[in-house]
């Protein structure tokens, strides 16, 4: 790790850590964003994790977007950290400790909320070729009103109240696969968030924080988890992750 440094060019800026951490990331540093080494700007309490760019804006190329990617989630598989939004760039260094200063209190806040924890993604959904038809076949009502529309027996206000029945029956199942998920994990995870739904198979998209020491046995539970369900459904997860579902950062760098 370079010291600061001493050129006045503007900082592009990938996270945040306690000070206290800056030695956890003196070796094996990747590039940053330009090539530029990265480097460590010391705001007291809190240090932000940056590199030396000629650029005030740099647009979300793949290129940029994977070296920023890079470099959170080596600082994340260092220490605790709060990852900063892809684009943030300051003028110099003083830029810098200025907006730490003014935030700090809710900085050191959120820093302890994801103190020692790391996040992980979890997937559940619906495994099967139309998510539709294998509502069909486990619920009676819905073989039922499928049937009398394939004869050309129902009228259009049944044909709606088909519809309606399936989504309320996908939004109980919804439910309750994810409340006994939650249940199940409640030992390992400190706070979950639900991400919304991506389309009709998805049953459940979940972000967990959990202990960084915790993420063998976050993989052993879902494995546990995964054996109460039927092969009508898939199970994927990811990480360990930077914690970005449980950071809000709004930093102005404007004076």
């Amino acid at each position: 790790m370079n010291d600061l440094m001493t050129c006045q060019s503007s900082r592009y800026i990938y996270a945040l850590i306690k000070s206290s951490d800056a030695g956890l990331l003196q070796v094996d540093a990747p590039g940053g964003m330009c090539g530029s080494p990265i480097e460590l700007i010391n705001a007291g309490e809190i240090s932000a994790v940056a590199s030396a760019t000629p650029e005030t804006k740099i647009r979300p190329q793949r290129k940029y977007l994977a070296t920023h990617q890079q470099v959170v989630n080596w600082v994340a598989e260092k220490c605790s950290m709060l990852p900063v939004a892809f684009g943030l760039i300051a003028e110099d260094p003083e830029a810098v400790t200025r907006v730490i200063d003014s935030n700090s209190p809710t900085l050191l806040e959120q820093l302890s909320v994801v103190d020692g924890k790391v996040e992980m993604s979890l997937t559940l959904r619906w495994a099967v070729d139309n998510v539709f038809k294998y509502f069909v076949s486990q619920y009676d009502d819905l073989k039922e009103a499928s049937l009398l529309i394939a004869r050309g027996e129902a009228s259009r206000d049944e044909q709606i109240e088909l519809g309606r029945l399936f989504e309320r029956l996908l939004t109980a199942e919804r439910e309750k696969h994810t409340t006994h998920v939650l249940d199940m994990l409640s030992s390992i995870v400190v706070k979950s968030e639900l991400q919304p739904q991506r389309d009709e198979f998805d049953v459940m998209r979940l972000a967990c924080l959990i202990n960084r020491s915790d993420v063998e046995a976050f993989s052993e539970k879902v494995f546990d988890i995964a054996k109460d369900f039927s092969d009508d459904y898939g199970f994927a997860f990811n990480g360990p992750w930077a914690p970005y579902s449980f950071v809000s950062l709004s930093l102005f760098l404007n004076d």
